[in-house]
């Protein structure tokens, strides 16, 4: 359920936006989301859109608000797409430039196995989360501002930096975050990365400071 509010007009041959001659074809307006839900058999938590706003244009969509909730998780986005219509008609290579704030991002959430199977409890600590895999038609730059964060069983605060994803990895450049339960802070710059799915590689360096050993080492 919810309200969609579209006043978009697009004229013109799709080989002009391949072809970069955005003046050859028109597109313009707005569209807008207010108060969708979503759910689905196939997915495990419910989504749901409270505000998103788009400004059309030949060369790319401005992204002015976005406002949602995924399960537990909260994201306010802002910024620039392009390749806009060739990724929405070609799944082509999604291209953009976001600021991203939340309040509270829960990881655990999105890599829980399917818990519509009974398990025991022995079951639930002995079995690995899933991998997180990367989308492969993404170009994206992220300037986070997230104030929480769950992941296995640390506390993330006060998490800020740039995330870019592209060609199925995710590279940081010196993510700064507090970890509550460690007593101390740590920055990342690096790279995971999911091209090969079956072997996801980890190459990070990473700063740490003021970490309680007792606490680390448990």
């Amino acid at each position: 359920n919810g309200l969609i509010t579209a006043d978009v007009k697009m004229n013109g041959h799709m080989s002009s936006i391949e072809k970069k001659q955005y003046e050859k074809f028109e597109a313009s307006g707005s569209l807008s989301i207010t108060d969708m839900n979503y759910q689905s058999k196939t997915l495990n938590y419910p989504a749901k859109i409270d505000k998103l706003n788009l400004n059309f244009t030949p060369k790319y969509v401005e992204l002015k608000e976005l406002d949602a909730k995924l399960g537990k998780s909260d994201f306010k986005l802002d910024g620039k797409i392009e390749n806009f219509l060739q990724y929405a008609l070609k799944d082509s290579l999604l291209i953009g430039s976001f600021n991203l704030k939340s309040s509270l991002i829960d990881l655990n959430q999105f890599m829980a196995e399917d818990n519509t199977k009974p398990k025991t409890a022995a079951a639930a600590d002995t079995t690995p989360m899933n991998v997180i895999a990367v989308p492969s038609n993404l170009n994206v730059q992220l300037n986070a501002g997230i104030s929480k964060m769950l992941y296995d069983n640390l506390d993330i605060t006060a998490i800020s930096g740039s995330i870019k994803i592209k060609n199925s990895s995710v590279k940081l450049d010196n993510l700064k975050m507090d970890l509550k339960d460690l007593d101390g802070s740590m920055a990342l710059t690096g790279v995971y990365n999911t091209q090969n799915i079956k072997k996801p590689s980890v190459d990070f360096d990473i700063d740490i400071a003021d970490f309680d050993i007792s606490k680390t080492y448990k």
